[in-house]
């Protein structure tokens, strides 16, 4: 698997933690592909350089394409009004027609401003954004890994003021593609369809997706697993007729192989089971599920489980077959593999 580069800077627990020790700095760049985390980098920059109170005063949003240079630097340049700082934030930075205009700004601050830059993609080799790198504190604003979505589903649910059952939060990784916005449109619904229960279930998950206790994507897996044809096909058949979505389905079970092979490599480095459960981002007593998943596959099957569920996924999406034939084909092999009978 290629190493995916890395964007520099910090993330949003050490922003969160920066920001409630030492206060905000006088700039900000927060870069990087995922706008949701934006969103959620620019709330805690505003909300600990501005009082709710002061904001209709002391607060600027600006768009790139929208305003100049020498505008966000007169903005910053402002003292506020209300209280002690005021907030200017300029969305898509990127797109100020006469951006390095704003070198000298950024390596000379004003000291009752927070200057908060956001783009998508920053370039270094060009200023603002070298002037930044020297001068700001740069916030990465990169995807998620799936081991981090757990926490993160987490989190979003606690500051709605509830809880969810790490059970419920395994379902929603392991159902969802990796996008941070789909997630929170997910814990959306959730949280409205717990109404007033304070925790929400993995029972709830499955009521709001349409599937059973008995037939869900996780009894599939689990019968795989178990190289229990029988199950595996009911289901199977239960879930395509409840006109589950076939690529989904896909992305589900590469997922549980995913971690099989991940969890391959962390037991030969001998990790104790709770940092084995973290870095791969389950809950611990699911992690005893993923062992036993892989203590039944013969050496090598997980890699060619992989290798199957990419064929299959290269052939829905090039009308190799229809949903029902490409997936019975693959539970198939599947199933061969993790019996030890497959070619």
């Amino acid at each position: 698997m290629a190493a995916r580069k890395e964007l520099q800077g910090i993330g949003l627990d050490e922003l969160r933690a920066g920001l409630a020790s030492k206060g905000p700095a006088p700039v900000y760049l927060l870069h990087g592909p995922e706008s949701l985390l934006a969103d959620e980098a620019e709330r805690m920059i505003v909300e600990a350089a501005v009082p709710a109170d002061h904001r209709a005063f002391d607060l600027d949003v600006l768009y790139g394409a929208e305003t100049t240079a020498r505008e966000v630097v007169d903005r910053a340049s402002s003292f506020p009004l209300g209280g002690e700082r005021r907030a200017v934030v300029v969305r898509e930075a990127e797109k100020i027609p006469d951006r390095k205009g704003l070198k000298s700004y950024i390596e000379h601050p004003a000291p009752s401003t927070v200057l908060v830059l956001s783009t998508l993609k920053a370039d270094f080799k060009e200023h603002p954004f070298l002037a930044a790198k020297e001068h700001a504190v740069l916030v990465a604003l990169r995807p998620l890994r799936e081991s981090e979505l757990p926490a993160w589903i987490t989190d979003r649910v606690r500051r709605a003021g509830r809880s969810i059952d790490p059970a419920a939060v395994e379902m929603l990784v392991a159902r969802m593609r990796p996008s941070l916005l789909e997630f929170r449109q997910e814990i959306e619904k959730l949280l409205l369809f717990a109404a007033d229960r304070p925790a929400v279930t993995a029972d709830d998950v499955l009521a709001l997706v349409g599937d059973t206790k008995e037939f869900n994507i996780f009894e599939l897996q689990k019968a795989v697993a178990a190289a229990d044809e029988h199950r595996a096909m009911q289901i199977l058949q239960k879930l395509l007729d409840g006109r589950e979505e076939a690529v989904g389905m896909i992305a589900a079970l590469a997922r549980f192989y995913g971690i099989l092979w991940r969890l391959q490599d962390l037991r030969r480095r001998n990790l104790p089971p709770e940092r084995m459960a973290q870095e791969l981002g389950v809950p611990p007593y699911f992690l005893r599920e993923y062992a036993e998943a892989l203590r039944r596959l013969p050496p090598g099957r997980v890699e060619e489980a992989i290798d199957a569920l990419t064929e299959a996924d290269e052939r829905l999406k090039s009308t190799g077959g229809t949903d029902e034939e490409v997936l019975t084909v693959l539970v198939v092999r599947l199933l061969g593999l993790q019996a030890g009978t497959a070619a």
